[in-house]
Order: C-alpha cells, then sequence, then structure tokens
C-alpha cells in the first residue's frame, strides 16, 4: 500500500533554535496575528484552490472516518490521524472518495471553515498531472451534460410554439419571451 503524506513539514523535526528565531522575530515586527499563535504551528497544508477542484471533481463520496469502510486505512495514516487529532485544532475528518480513485483523508477546522489534505492511500498512487486530467474531463463531461440537457428543452421549446395555432398564440398565457430558464 502506497501513502502520500501531506505535511508541511514534520512537527517532531521543527528546531528549537529555529523556533525561538521565530518567535523573537514575530515579537520585533509586533506580528499580532502570529503572537495569538505563539508556540503552535500546524504542520498541514491547506487545500488551495486548485487541489480542491481537482479532488472534489473526483472524490463524489465523503464519509466521516469513523464511518470509513470501503477499503482499509494503513498504518501511516492512522498515526497522521492520531497526531492531528491531538493538535486539539481540527472539528472532523473524513475521507474523501470514489470509484475512480485513491481516498484522500482530509481535516476540517469546521463546518465552513478551512479544509486541509493530510493523505491519500491506495495499492497506486496517480500523479496530480492525472488526477488534474480526470477533474478537468469530469467537469467538462458534466458541463456538456448540463449543456445537451438545455439544448433538448430549448428544442421541445421551440417545436411546441411552431405546433401552435395563430389563435392559441395570441390568446394564450404563454410567456413567448425566450429565456433559458423557463
Amino acid at each position: 500500500m502506497k501513502v502520500e503524506t501531506y505535511e508541511i513539514f514534520s512537527s517532531i523535526d521543527v528546531d528549537e533554535e529555529v523556533k525561538k528565531e521565530e518567535l523573537q522575530l514575530i515579537r520585533e515586527l509586533d506580528l499580532q496575528g502570529q503572537k495569538d499563535m505563539e508556540g503552535f504551528t500546524n504542520p498541514y497544508r491547506e487545500i488551495g484552490k486548485e487541489f480542491k477542484f481537482i479532488f472534489e471533481k473526483i472524490h463524489d463520496i465523503k464519509t466521516d472516518i469513523s464511518e470509513y469502510k470501503t477499503t482499509p486505512i494503513p498504518l501511516q495514516v492512522l498515526q497522521i490521524i492520531h497526531h492531528a487529532r491531538g493538535l486539539n485544532i481540527f472539528k472532523s475528518f473524513k475521507v474523501w472518495h470514489s470509484h475512480r480513485t485513491q481516498p484522500i483523508l482530509v481535516a476540517y477546522t469546521d463546518d465552513y471553515g478551512a479544509q486541509y489534505i493530510l493523505a491519500r492511500w491506495g495499492e497506486t498512487l496517480d500523479s496530480i498531472d492525472d488526477l488534474k486530467s480526470m477533474s478537468a474531463n469530469i467537469a467538462r463531461n458534466k458541463a456538456m451534460a448540463k449543456g445537451k440537457k438545455i439544448k433538448a428543452e430549448i428544442e421541445a421549446y421551440m417545436k411546441s410554439i411552431e405546433q401552435m395555432t395563430d389563435k392559441e398564440l395570441f390568446y394564450s398565457d404563454l410567456n413567448l419571451d425566450p429565456s433559458l430558464y423557463c
């Protein structure tokens, strides 16, 4: 089983001298927002716009970690869950998954807040470029299907107008203003 993790750095590997220098600079620069976080560093990567687009298109199922049973969760991912829970900043953990590709572990700070990608796993791991292509194809196919549906509705609407008699057109309560939302 292959596992890819998304730590910005390992919180265990943070050098104490580096931490001291960071704190000193934060105080000297009077960075209030950073002062409020003093002594805490989140080692996980927030899902950016591109990753969110990619992973949300591919993974159409989001399951709470306690309920996930589609594939075994590898030891390394279990260790990450344990570590992340211990930070006491994440409200929930979900596995995003589908039949298309490998599952990913996502942590949420709250119901509407930041989302962090912690890991993904599988027998093989698709490259990010392959995932980008897959997600673009999914988005393209959905848009095309929606366009075809709208086109069929417009054609049916136009056919019904063509079949109306003059009397029906003059005395009907039909809204004959063309609209994609009729």
